[in-house]
């Protein structure tokens, strides 16, 4: 859960760097991209603005909230069949 709220916090940075990837942003100086990386950008960029991955990355962000707590009860010593 920790990792997803990460990526969640970063997300907007992503974003951006993706963006000024694909659109060859020379504000923070020139990147001479190469053309994989151009493409992978722009792969990324086209996941991250679709509604499917917004989604269902915040539905498994709230099941995963629900389920973190059980599942550490779970695995208290107590709870050991052995």
């Amino acid at each position: 859960m920790k990792h997803m709220r990460v990526f969640f916090d970063l997300f907007k940075y992503l974003h951006a760097v993706m963006e000024a990837i694909t659109t060859r942003d020379t504000t923070y100086g020139s990147m001479d991209w190469d053309a994989s990386t151009i493409v992978t950008a722009t792969g990324l960029l086209k996941i991250y603005n679709s509604f499917g991955f917004i989604y269902a990355f915040i539905v498994t962000m709230h099941c995963m909230s629900v389920i973190k707590p059980i599942s550490i009860k779970l695995q208290y010593k107590t709870n050991d069949l052995v």
